[in-house]
């Protein structure tokens, strides 16, 4: 090739080269903000599947909650949730313990404790299950009194409570029926259990 030659190629040749040059720098650029694009829609696509699932967890814990709100305030009203209920206890047994007209009424109730619920709660977060011992010990004419003063408490008090261990002994050998004396010595205890968030706990442990 003289220099002729060259003369009349060399223009295109430069733009040719210098075409090909901008095409790969543009395709390059092109492929950079393709992937740009492409990793902010990824990012954003899964902004709103987490935005979705979210939503519809709330949408299903709302209905979780309308669903069992009104038990639960019903058994935060009737003492099951919350503190324990010591006196109005104490208060109800006495008041009971006057209808029946039970003579001699002893009770003693010790500190509270955790109490093993046999992994009851363990699918509940925060929520610890409480149990107060109660010891009660009564003179009686009969065993039905007893029986009557469970029941009564039951209904009356609030909380939630079971009997977990009673023993009934004979005053004497001979049954009095004459409605003074009593014939009968009844000793039980009753456990009370309460329910109490162990977020409320912390926030009573740090005043």
């Amino acid at each position: 090739m003289n220099n002729w030659d060259w003369e009349i190629l060399r223009g295109p040749v430069i733009w040719v080269t210098s075409a090909l040059i901008f095409s790969v720098v543009l395709a390059m650029m092109s492929f950079q903000y393709y992937q740009t694009i492409q990793s902010d829609y990824m990012a954003k696509k899964n902004l709103l599947l987490i935005a979705q699932q979210r939503n519809a967890k709330a949408i299903d814990d709302s209905r979780v909650l309308t669903k069992l709100l009104p038990r639960f305030t019903a058994l935060q009203e009737a003492g099951v949730i919350g503190d324990e209920q010591r006196l109005d206890w104490v208060d109800t047994i006495r008041d009971i313990g006057e209808r029946l007209k039970i003579g001699s009424l002893d009770y003693r109730i010790e500190q509270r404790f955790p109490y093993e619920t046999d992994k009851l709660l363990e699918s509940v977060g925060n929520l610890q299950v409480y149990a107060s011992r109660m010891n009660i010990k009564m003179q009686v004419f009969h065993e039905e009194d007893f029986l009557s003063l469970i029941a009564l408490l039951r209904h009356r008090a609030k909380g939630l409570f079971y009997v977990e261990s009673c023993d009934i002994s004979r005053v004497q050998l001979n049954v009095i029926i004459d409605g003074r004396d009593p014939n009968l010595i009844t000793e039980c205890d009753l456990l009370w259990l309460t329910v109490q968030y162990e977020k409320d706990l912390e926030m009573v442990s740090s005043e």
